[in-house]
Order: structure tokens, then sequence, then C-alpha cells
């Protein structure tokens, strides 16, 4: 995969050049994946790698992952008292993806698990409040918000959800645990200061908005080859700029096309979202057994 491809280089960056630089060391520098990736899956690589030097080794262990993600679902559903063995069999069988994923050198499978177990000790801290198990629930979201940026906020928000239900009801020295979220956003922000010359959590957030939601955003209007051209135009004024400038120039070109657009870009997303629930596992199907999208649209095409 190409997210493989930075996931591996910063393993490599970390061992031999302490670095969590996210492309070829070798290579011409990007300057956005100093920060692009997260360091804790490619830290997991990094030590898988130093007790057996094979990309396989990788999978090996992401299977495991994957493996505990499933029984804790299933313990979890029994303590429900909800028989889970059958239905969890049926859908491993009937939704391969949880299969195929653990095979891509990819973070998901590690991020999933993370998130999993972040949800169950939230349940079994609103079961029973008890520091410990905050402390577990923070935990989980520290480790989340190391494996992708799009987890930053959760655990905040779960922190806040907290706060409104036990507001009065419940001592709020369990909710001292969450405070070590914002702090890790604000220490990884400032180590990327040091590293960049700017601060901010990770270089996801501008490329995201430019070159996904606010260039699919002028496609639906002006069409592919239209919205190709003015990202690439944009993206050819960053050339000169340092990394916060850029930064701050991808965000705002990226926001302006989607507010030109509002309702479709509202719209485009709707429509991806269900096309997405409508047809699952196209993405894992066609990268895994290497299949050439023109022979293999599904459902997903057929509604865009």
């Amino acid at each position: 995969m190409v997210d493989s491809i930075d996931y591996l280089s910063q393993a490599y960056n970390l061992v031999h050049h302490h670095s969590l630089y996210a492309a070829p060391w070798d290579a011409p520098i990007k300057p956005d994946y100093y920060t692009f990736r997260p360091p804790l899956y490619g830290l997991l690589i990094a030590l898988i790698k130093i007790f057996y030097n094979s990309d396989y080794a990788i999978l090996f262990v992401q299977a495991g992952i994957s493996l505990s993600t499933i029984w804790g679902v299933k313990n979890w559903l029994k303590q429900l008292d909800i028989t889970a063995a059958v239905p969890l069999i049926f859908i491993l069988i009937a939704y391969p993806s949880q299969i195929i994923h653990c095979n891509f050198v990819m973070s998901d499978t590690l991020f999933q698990a993370l998130l999993f177990w972040a949800f169950y000790f939230c349940w079994k801290l609103y079961q029973m409040p008890q520091l410990k198990r905050a402390f577990a629930v923070v935990l989980f979201f520290l480790l989340a918000m190391l494996a992708k940026p799009v987890a930053y906020l959760m655990g905040m928000s779960a922190g806040l959800i907290f706060l409104v239900l036990w507001f009065n009801k419940k001592p709020l020295k369990l909710l001292l645990p969450f405070l070590l979220l914002p702090l890790l956003y604000h220490a990884y922000a400032s180590y990327n200061k040091e590293v960049t010359g700017h601060y901010h959590y990770s270089t996801v957030t501008p490329i995201f908005v430019l070159k996904y939601m606010g260039k699919y955003t002028n496609a639906q209007v002006y069409g592919e080859a239209y919205a190709d051209s003015v990202q690439e135009n944009i993206m050819r004024q960053t050339d000169s700029m340092n990394l916060s400038q850029r930064y701050h120039w991808m965000n705002e070109q990226g926001k302006a096309m989607i507010a030109k657009h509002p309702l479709k870009f509202a719209l485009f997303n709707v429509k991806g979202w269900f096309a997405f629930m409508l047809d699952p596992g196209r993405f894992e199907w066609v990268h895994f057994l290497n299949l050439p999208e023109g022979n293999f649209l599904g459902l997903y095409h057929v509604l865009n």
C-alpha cells in the first residue's frame, strides 16, 4: 500500500536517523512528512524488526492484535449476556475485511484495537466509576492519538461527556486523568514546532482539507480535471513557503473551496457515507487480491 511506504520509512528513520520523517530519507524531501504520521505504528514496526527483520513479522504481530480485538468484542458481549461466537464467525466469513486488513502494513488494525479497548474501559468506567478505570480509558486514548491524528479529539470528547454525565453526581477527581490528553497534544505539537518551526499536531489536517474535501467538492461542480488543475496550482505556490505558511495556505484554500459550495460538499459526504455502508469491503478485496479497479467496480461505483 502507499501508506505502507510511509510507515516503513518512518520505522527506518527512527532507528537510523532518530527522526519521525515518514518518507524515504534519500529521496527528495517532502516537508509535510516530518509530522504526517504520528510515531506509534512506526515505533512498533521498528521494535518488531529488531527481533525479526521481515515485513511478514509485522503481519504476524498484527494478526495477534486483530485476534485480541475479536476476543475483546466476544468477552464484552458475554458480559452483556449475548452469545457471540456464532455471530462473530458469520461476520468474519461474510465480511472478511477484519482478516484482510491485518495483512496490510498499515496502522488500522492497531488503531482499531486501541479504539475498542478505549470504548470498553469507557463502558466499564460508566458501569462502576473508579480512578484506575479512568486511567485505563485515558491510556488507550493516548495511544490512539499517537497512532492516528484523527484520534486527538476523541479522548477529550469522552472526558467532556463524562463531565456532563457526572456533574454534581460523582467526584470529579475521576476525570483528572483526562487532563493527560491535552497535555500530550501540547507536548507533541511543541515537539513538532521544534522540528518544523510550526506548532501543530499533524500535517494530515491541511492535506485532508485541500486534497480530499476541497478537491472533491470542486470535482462535483466542475469535473475532476478542473479540480486536479486547481489543486496542482495551489501546491505549486507552496514550493517557496516554509511549513507554517504552507500549512495555513493549504488549509485556507481547501476551506474556501468547501465554503463556495457548502451544499455540494454536504451532499457529496452523505452520498459517500451511504455508498460505503452499502458496499463494505470493496477497498480491501480490490487491494488484497490486486484486482484492476476497472474489473471490480461494485455497488460503490454504481452509486457514484
